[in-house]
């Protein structure tokens, strides 16, 4: 569902896999994780594409985040069944659509950055420990310092900075009132509250972005 994209951070990350060829011709794999509504994004190199490999990859991304992961999407590639489809746990998987790389956009997109922001500025090296310790640097620039066009050139940080309250208060207010219909429905008083969650919620300070 694409309004996943945008209704908060975390409730949907894309994730796919670029192959890289250095200049002495070692391949690696690097495997790319990004959140769709604040575009923090996550980047990690490995010598396999395999799903034990993603796995790996998805344990790193989890802990990067700021926000717990509610789903994550990427394409069909064998990597991401086995290892890392049991890894996901209670996290929900969608598929992009073959030959349909539009579905992805946001990670396809954050790939082509850097390959001409980073990788084209000299960022290929031969060591594979080496290589993530650059790219480490180049993703805490990407999320911390480069202002994004789309987040009126403000980093992606501070987009969650300046969102993340708001969208910890409607949690809290959705967990409550979840409470409420469940306790209203055994008492007979179903109607009433609803009546009252819809003024609340047409009140600016808590009105859901769905």
């Amino acid at each position: 569902d694409k309004a996943l994209r945008y209704l908060a951070p975390g409730s949907l990350v894309q994730i796919d896999t670029k192959h890289l060829t250095t200049p002495s011709g070692r391949k690696y794999f690097q495997f790319t994780a990004i959140d769709c509504k604040t575009r923090i994004k996550f980047a990690y190199c490995y010598s396999s594409c395999s799903s034990f490999s993603a796995k790996l990859f998805l344990e790193k991304a989890i802990k990067y985040f700021n926000f717990p992961i509610q789903n994550i999407q990427t394409d069909n590639g064998s990597e991401y069944m086995k290892y890392f489809h049991t890894a996901l746990k209670e996290i929900k998987h969608y598929f992009s659509y073959p030959h349909c790389p539009k579905d992805n956009c946001f990670v396809e997109r954050v790939i082509q950055t850097d390959k001409y922001e980073f990788y084209l500025n000299g960022n290929l090296y031969h060591e594979l420990k080496l290589q993530n310790e650059k790219l480490a640097k180049w993703n805490y620039i990407y999320n911390h310092i480069r202002p994004h066009e789309s987040l009126d050139n403000i980093s992606p940080m501070e987009y969650y900075e300046k969102i993340k309250e708001q969208y910890r208060k409607e949690v809290k207010f959705l967990q409550e009132f979840s409470f409420l219909l469940l306790l209203s429905d055994k008492q007979g008083k179903l109607p009433v509250v609803k009546r009252k969650m819809r003024k609340a919620l047409s009140k600016p300070a808590v009105h859901l972005r769905l």
